[in-house]
């Protein structure tokens, strides 16, 4: 095993190539530092062969099998606080793990329908929770039983926040389940993809929005290195409006081209419902993330579209046009006012 104080992204691979590293292990954004580096003639020169962690994206996974020739890539999903985990080892791209009616038999754990507007478990005319259908998303939730392993000993000190956790009465009178707050779907082949997590999704024109599925559609663009996603209030508006910070490969560029705007609307046209067409574009040097390589958002959220807040770059969708213009101070009372529809 080789370990290092600090990640690296210009000296990773000369790492690997001294050590003859075969296996490495990421979580969140790691891998996007990496293949942000610009291209080397010696890429692919290295002996890995497997790459296993958590919270990968498919364009930064994509790059890893083609840029890096790193064949094998090895998601997991798992929480410290959760007994049970999945592991993708069929090598699909984009999955996490797999969840089999074998499966099923032998750990208890369900995908089920979630009121993102409710933020509870949609129930049938019996009171019961109702399971998710294929590509559909589904919270994932775990029973208790008197099984070795499957507990639930939640955060220490911190009882009537574990309690919020469990679920009762969920598919019959007296069984609890653990809430995992994670979003999946499941494919015909019963191959998990993560979907989003709950406290991410938001509400908007009566529809839930993924701020992972906005922010994958949105990196897909050659000019975008980055797209955190989140939902900000309008007044007299329910729910909350995609708003997306967005860091750019022409690394130091604060604005977008006209040509570049148009781009993004139209590829959002092409690939998300009108609901989930970001309503707000503001532009970062870099976002920010956590030690864990998460991206941090609360700050993001606080700010939202004011121009006196925010001090870059705020653009807005004018949804008649179906083009974005940059804020101002007029334009920003003018939507709070209701003067312009969003």
């Amino acid at each position: 095993m080789v370990l290092k104080k600090k990640f690296s992204a210009s000296q990773f691979l000369d790492d690997c190539r001294k050590y003859d590293v075969t296996v490495i292990h990421y979580v969140g954004e790691l891998c996007r530092y990496l293949v942000s580096r610009p291209p080397r003639d010696n890429d692919r020169d290295h002996k890995i062969k497997l790459a296993y962690g958590n919270g990968l994206r498919k364009d930064v996974w994509k790059e890893l099998n083609t840029r890096f020739n790193i064949p094998n890539v090895t998601e997991f999903y798992g929480a410290t606080e959760m007994p049970v985990g999945f592991i993708n080892l069929t090598n699909k791209f984009g999955a996490c793990g797999r969840l089999s009616p074998l499966l099923k038999m032998l750990v208890p754990v369900d995908l089920v329908k979630y009121d993102m507007e409710e933020q509870d478990l949609v129930r049938n005319e019996k009171g019961f929770a109702v399971r998710a259908k294929v590509g559909e998303p589904g919270l994932l939730i775990i029973k208790l039983t008197n099984v070795k392993g499957i507990t639930f000993e939640g955060y220490k000190g911190r009882t009537e926040e574990n309690q919020k956790k469990i679920f009762h009465d969920v598919f019959k009178k007296g069984d609890q389940f653990i809430n995992t707050g994670d979003l999946f779907t499941v494919d015909k082949d019963y191959d998990m993809f993560f979907s989003d997590r709950i406290g991410d999704t938001f509400r908007w024109k009566g529809e839930n929005v993924s701020t992972t599925e906005v922010s994958n559609i949105l990196v897909e663009l050659d000019f975008i290195m980055d797209a955190c996603v989140f939902g900000v209030l309008i007044p007299g508006c329910e729910g909350r409006a995609g708003m997306v910070a967005l860091s750019l490969k022409s690394q130091g560029e604060t604005t977008l081209t006209t040509h570049q705007l148009a781009t993004i609307i139209d590829h959002c046209k092409n690939n998300l419902g009108v609901y989930a067409w970001p309503r707000f574009l503001r532009i970062q040097k870099e976002l920010e993330i956590t030690s864990t390589y998460k991206q941090r958002k609360m700050a993001l959220v606080t700010e939202g579209f004011d121009p006196d807040k925010v001090k870059s770059t705020v653009y807005y969708l004018d949804c008649k046009t179906q083009t974005y213009k940059q804020i101002d101070k007029a334009t920003y009372a003018e939507i709070c006012s209701g003067k312009i529809a969003m």
